[in-house]
């Protein structure tokens, strides 16, 4: 009986026509900070500027910009604002292009447990500081900074403020607060709006006014999604609640190029704690003219700020849920903008346990999406991921690979540099049906590699995490079995895909499935 052993060690690529794609899922963290991530852009088509907060003992904390290159590896890390009680920044609207190509980058600076302000500094690409300034309210607690481009070429701030009540030391109610600065940060005016209200999103308007989305509590229907519509000036133009009579979720309200708007929600419809994913479309006026609901498990709602693609009438939406062992999951979820079904769900996660967030949406260039959030362990841990149009990344953190477009066919390698073989991999049976093997050797200092499967048009059909062996310097290799049940028959291309700076180890080759 004949049988097909395929060794390769150097995985390289002949590229012709469109550019590969590179997928990453990495964790960035310090041995006793909490470092949270939560807004990101695409920079020289390559590369990106990932920003957050972190905060140390005894109350110093930092705002911070990080680089990636296109693998994730980090390029710099540099601390851009510092102080002594509390700095925060809370969603990806919370950085911003600038209108001369620069970056603001907004959050909250504490000054006592209750008197915050509101924070903006102006940073190149880079991460040096151009201008910063603080804005808020005497005696206020001004929180959840987010920021808006306008069409005059200035910005606008967004968040909620209270005032401190002198005789019993509390906080008042919270209100919309809207702070618009020049170009250069200079103050023109302010407005408050509503009452027992915080914001999730602001954008504006065709008209050149502004939609403001989050969400109200009142006594009669407890907490309902909240919506506010105002001209150029702040000045309110109407407002409405959406929701049941129990609690219900805050809501993401994008505006739609037909000047219509679609809100994105949770409600709850009996008194069971059973949440249902609410989104409807709504006029220039805020009346509902329809809308969708989605049962999850008992808990769902948004992670953060969903993602519009208008080309396709659609929208990005990252979605939690609970299972029923309190597990909570994230998805990658596209939306219809038309009749608000679901067109895919891809779950993604950080593999750390507690709880994954995820806090922006940025489209890339390849048609896929930079994704950025945290791991709520502690210490809290910055979790960035490059997917594809469906969410798919290259596996368990920390990785990165690449999709190879049906152009590029990997050539297989005999030899390492010099002649001198640095690794073998082996694929058998090949071809093979139901299942297959792989045995590899690995660097002694990863604690496992992963083994990915493309058709010919570089989509990834499937991965397999492969586990250590006993021994530490692993000079038997790992044998693994693949399970290929469900793998339409037809030639694939197969990768031993390890962590950036391990190339060399890495592997592949073609495999036929019958």
């Amino acid at each position: 009986m004949k049988s097909v052993v395929i060794i390769c060690l150097l995985l390289h690529a002949l590229v012709t026509g469109r550019a590969q794609s590179t997928y990453f899922n990495k964790i960035y963290y310090t041995d006793t900070t909490s470092m949270l991530s939560v807004a990101g852009k695409v920079i020289q088509d390559t590369s990106y500027l990932v920003v957050g907060a972190y905060n140390s003992p005894l109350n110093h904390s930092s705002l911070y910009v990080r680089k990636l290159n296109a693998k994730g590896e980090t390029v710099f890390l540099q601390s851009i604002y510092y102080g002594i009680h509390s700095i925060n920044s809370f969603f990806g609207n919370s950085f911003i292009h600038t209108h001369d190509d620069n970056y603001l980058f907004v959050g909250q600076r504490g000054n006592t447990d209750t008197l915050d302000n509101f924070l903006a500094i102006k940073i190149d690409v880079q991460g040096n500081v151009i201008w910063e300034y603080n804005y808020g309210l005497p005696n206020t607690f001004d929180s959840n900074t987010q920021a808006v481009a306008t069409l005059d070429g200035g910005y606008l701030l967004i968040g909620w403020t209270a005032s401190l009540n002198a005789s019993t030391g509390l906080l008042n109610y919270s209100q919309f607060y809207l702070v618009k600065i020049d170009s250069i940060g200079n103050k023109l005016w302010e407005k408050k709006i509503g009452s027992n209200a915080e914001p999730l999103h602001a954008e504006q308007t065709q008209d050149g006014g502004f939609i403001l989305s989050g969400y109200k509590y009142s006594s009669a229907t407890g907490y309902d999604m909240y919506v506010v519509k105002t001209d150029s000036l702040g000045n309110l133009q109407w407002q409405q609640t959406y929701g049941t009579e129990h609690n219900d979720n805050g809501g993401f309200v994008r505006e739609l190029s037909n000047g219509h708007y679609i809100l994105f929600g949770t409600i709850s419809l009996d008194t069971e704690l059973q949440d249902y994913y609410y989104i409807a479309e709504l006029d220039e006026n805020g009346t509902e003219l329809w809308h969708e609901l989605h049962e999850f498990n008992q808990y769902c709602g948004n992670n953060t700020v969903p993602y519009l693609e208008t080309a396709n009438n659609s929208a990005i939406a990252i979605m939690y849920h609970y299972t029923a062992t309190s597990m909570r999951v994230i998805e990658f979820c596209r939306f219809s903008t038309i009749d608000g079904s679901i067109i895919t769900r891809t779950p993604i996660s950080s593999g750390l346990p507690g709880e994954d967030y995820i806090r922006d949406i940025e489209p890339t260039p390849d048609g896929g999406y930079l994704l950025v959030g945290f791991n709520y362990t502690s210490p809290a841990k910055s979790w960035v991921l490059k997917v594809d149009s469906l969410g798919h990344t290259c596996g368990p953190a920390p990785c990165d690979s690449v999709a190879y477009p049906l152009q590029i066919t990997p050539p297989l390698i005999e030899g390492g540099q010099g002649g001198e073989q640095t690794m073998q991999a082996q694929i058998y049976p090949n071809p093979a049906k139901g299942s297959t093997t792989i045995t590899c050797t690995l660097p002694p200092q990863l604690p496992f590699g992963v083994a990915e499967l493309y058709n010919l048009q570089g989509e990834k059909v499937r991965y397999w995490v492969l586990q250590p062996s006993i021994n530490p310097f692993r000079k038997e290799g790992i044998t693994q079995n693949l399970d290929l049940e469900g793998i339409a028959p037809g030639m694939y291309v197969w990768r031993l895909a390890l962590p950036g700076g391990y190339e060399q180890y890495e592997a592949s080759g073609k495999m036929v499935v019958e």
